[in-house]
């Protein structure tokens, strides 16, 4: 993946108009992979912090090395 390469965010808040949860009115935002990466970006709707899936991976990869900070 190259810096410059764009990723889809979501909102993962389940009373945003704007989440994953609402599959009528979800709301994507592209953002480059640096972006991505080094700043929080928030939903326009509710304010919630946007995960991509990289977000999810590397979460997902901190939970099982450190499952006591669950």
């Amino acid at each position: 993946m190259k810096a410059n390469d764009h990723i889809a965010s979501y909102c993962f808040n389940r009373s945003c108009s704007n989440s994953i949860y609402r599959y009528q009115t979800t709301a994507i935002t592209y953002l480059t992979l640096e972006k991505t990466l080094t700043n929080e970006i928030r939903c326009s709707k509710c304010g919630s912090l946007l995960k991509s899936k990289i977000d999810l991976e590397i979460e997902e990869q901190l939970r099982e090395l450190l499952p006591s900070a669950s």
